[in-house]
């Protein structure tokens, strides 16, 4: 077996199978005997969370889900250019400080790291959140900086229907705007794509492969 990834990252819509994915791989790694750690990084939530809180609070931003009767995301921010600003210097130092506590750290201590969403994630989000797909570049080059070196970057690819099927937290419409974000970036970087909608094991053997940890 030869690799020379110290993380490996999981990034798709939600319901993508990405947290089914990553402890799948980190139970192999477990198996194998290599010392591994899994890491969930949707959102560090330090420094970001109670701008979040302010931002729903005043009604600023929060989307209704209806089938869960909850405000859920940061919508609506694309006319506020000083929040967005803010908004982005909040999860720009989250990142800082959770790259240093939880990527850093583990990975000096040679461990590899199995990553359920990172800043891949994070980008897209932005870029619904304030309705501007021109910020791609802008944003890739902000956020982008925070992955480690020898990084293995996967994205699990699904219909945006399959999501909402299988999540109902977004609308379909939201969902498809992501996915060709989702593409976009994966054209600019270099990102494997894995086919989602195979079987869960079909999916893990092809991850191993793609990861180098088996031939």
């Amino acid at each position: 077996m030869t690799h020379n990834t110290n993380v490996i990252i999981f990034c798709g819509l939600d319901g993508s199978g990405k947290t089914t994915q990553a402890k799948k791989l980190l139970d192999y790694l477990e198996s194998e005997n290599i010392p591994s750690e899994y890491v969930w990084l949707r959102y560090p939530n330090f420094f970001s969370l109670p701008i979040a809180g302010f931002l729903r609070l005043f009604g600023i931003s929060g989307y209704p889900i209806p089938e869960k009767k909850k405000l859920n995301g940061l919508k609506n921010l694309s006319n506020h250019n000083l929040l967005k600003k803010l908004w982005i210097w909040s999860l720009n130092n989250d990142f800082k400080f959770v790259c240093k506590k939880k990527i850093s750290k583990p990975i000096s201590k040679g461990k590899i790291l199995v990553l359920d969403r990172f800043v891949i994630d994070t980008v897209v989000e932005l870029i619904i959140n304030f309705d501007q797909v021109d910020m791609l570049t802008k944003l890739s080059e902000k956020f982008f900086k925070f992955i480690p070196d020898n990084s293995k970057i996967l994205f699990l690819d699904i219909d945006p229907k399959i999501s909402y099927e299988r999540n109902h937290e977004e609308d379909l419409e939201t969902l498809e705007k992501k996915k060709i974000i989702y593409e976009k970036i994966c054209k600019l970087s270099n990102i494997s794509i894995i086919d989602g909608t195979k079987s869960i094991e079909s999916i893990h053997q092809e991850i191993l492969h793609e990861c180098g940890f088996v031939k």
